[in-house]
């Protein structure tokens, strides 16, 4: 019986796409992206650089889970201030003696000996 050959070996193995199961890293020495293809092991994760993508998506995909707003900008994330909220909590002491001016001035009880 003759069979026929499997059309993907008659396919040029640089014509062959293959499709991305995930984005596991990002290399920024020259852009760079360990992809895990579908249907194949860890063995055969690839770094890629992003020209090599048909879509950006999976590139928007892996940014977006590590919390980075913009995937193609070159620039460093910016840090967060260390001080977001400059209101100052009163300590107990200020509180009362706040209160205790208050009633004074409302002429509340005191404490008269």
């Amino acid at each position: 019986m003759n069979e026929s050959p499997d059309p993907i070996d008659e396919q040029d193995p640089t014509e062959i796409e293959y499709e991305v199961q995930a984005i596991l890293n990002y290399r920024d020495k020259e852009p760079n992206y360990l992809v895990r293809w579908k249907g194949f092991d860890s063995s055969w994760d690839t770094w890629e650089v992003p020209a090599n993508f048909d879509s950006k998506e999976p590139i928007k995909l892996y940014w977006s889970r590590h919390g980075a707003a913009n995937a193609d900008s070159n620039t460093k994330r910016k840090r967060a201030p260390k001080l977001v909220n400059e209101r100052r909590v009163a300590t107990r002491e200020e509180r009362s003696s706040k209160r205790h001016a208050r009633l004074i001035y409302m002429g509340g009880p005191t404490t008269t000996p």
